[in-house]
């Protein structure tokens, strides 16, 4: 996921090794000229098993991230992204359980609603001024597809 401003790039994935349980992760690569990229940040919140999906803001203030957690099941963390260095803080509390295997999530062009789709469904959460999310509504159509790139 390119940040708006093009500076930055995000990651999501997942580390662990042999014994050691896996664990979600976000880099920030920093993007220099002629498109090399360079590490400049790593989160160290406390994830699930692995991030699928990524989202940010169109003004670049915040990230999100859909995470598997063991057990089953899905959450989005929400970060605030540091315009100079890339650099993410988790936004206390701001973490929403979605209660469902996910398969994808976006968020709109405006960047005011984020959508989480999986297979109990659709879930519309609004994104407030602090980046937080409020759920809005939801839909039981498991089908439901939505883009992952602008027009």
């Amino acid at each position: 996921m390119v940040d708006p401003s093009g500076r930055f790039v995000y990651v999501g994935g997942s580390v662990g090794g042999p014994g050691a349980p896996p664990t979600g992760r976000i880099w920030t690569l920093q993007v220099g000229a002629g498109g090399n990229v360079s590490l400049a940040f790593s989160t160290t919140a406390a994830l699930g098993i692995g991030i699928f999906a990524l989202g940010v803001t169109p003004d670049g203030r915040f990230l999100y991230a859909a995470d598997v957690v063991s057990g089953g099941g899905t959450e989005v963390h929400v970060f605030a992204a540091n315009s100079s260095n890339g650099a993410l803080t988790e936004v206390a509390g701001s973490m929403v359980n979605t209660g469902m295997l996910d398969a994808g999530m976006t968020l709109d062009l405006s960047g005011r609603f984020l959508y989480v789709t999986g297979n109990s469904g659709t879930v519309t959460y609004r994104v407030t001024s602090s980046g937080a999310l409020e759920r809005a509504s939801s839909s039981s159509d498991p089908k439901c597809v939505f883009p992952t790139t602008g027009p």
